[in-house]
């Protein structure tokens, strides 16, 4: 038995999800996610290349869990959890866990708005980021299991970007005690424009992107002040 999981935003053709049987067929793959599609120009960009990453995570064996947008797996592979650990990343990285292959479909393609940018949008981003963060320190034990490959995806995709607001402002950080030299002044003058644009909207896609990257640190952090998570299933 194959479960489909469809968020409430997303609009998909019952003929794409009639292709995930096509997929089951091969014994070794676990969990199938769509492509998905966003409206919002700065998600757009977004998405397009995180579905373009997962795309060359299946070429390689597998990717690390699906979207949320429309995914697909197997009954048996479905974890046994808590309400707090029920979500997508964690249920769609369980495959994975059991042996099982997790691939992106590049013939399945799911529709969806802009998030948008406003403040219910950033307390979506942040929502998110906490409840990754959790998951992610839950399945620490499981982890440590994938192979090598695996694990580096994992970490290229997941951790590392989690902290991008951190490791930008450790560059700025840095680019100061530099300003005597001439790549300090153009580090410097760079930032001071990039700040003028984000100020007077000329920049929105760009602003629109760093306040996802700032809503995603505080999640992550909010996430470390509620750990431990205690959920003796994962």
């Amino acid at each position: 038995d194959i479960l489909i999981f469809v968020e409430p935003d997303i609009r998909v053709d019952s003929a794409s999800l009639l292709k995930f049987q096509g997929y089951f067929t091969d014994q070794t793959i676990g969990a199938v996610g769509a492509t998905l599609h966003t409206q919002g120009v700065t998600d757009a960009r977004y998405w397009s290349l995180s579905e373009r990453i997962k795309m060359e995570e299946s070429r390689t064996g597998s990717t690390t869990g699906c979207d949320g947008g429309v995914w697909a797996i197997r009954r048996v592979l479905f974890p046994c959890v808590t309400d707090g650990q029920c979500n997508t990343m964690r249920s769609s990285m369980n495959p994975l866990f059991m042996g099982y292959r997790v691939v992106s479909a590049p013939d399945i393609h799911a529709f969806q708005p802009s998030i948008g940018t406003g403040l219910d949008a950033f307390k979506r981003r942040t929502a998110f980021a906490r409840k990754a963060w959790c998951t992610h320190m839950a399945t620490r034990r499981l982890r440590k299991e994938l192979s090598a490959i695996d694990q580096w995806k994992y970490a290229s995709g997941k951790t590392i970007p989690w902290f991008s607001a951190l490791w930008a402002s450790l560059s700025v950080a840095f680019a100061f005690p530099l300003v005597g030299s001439n790549a300090g002044w153009i580090s410097l003058a760079t930032i001071i424009l990039i700040g003028f644009g984000l100020g007077r909207g000329l920049m929105q896609p760009t602003r629109s992107l760093g306040l996802s990257i700032v809503a995603m640190q505080i999640g992550v952090l909010h996430g470390m002040t509620r750990w431990p998570f205690r959920d003796r299933h994962v």
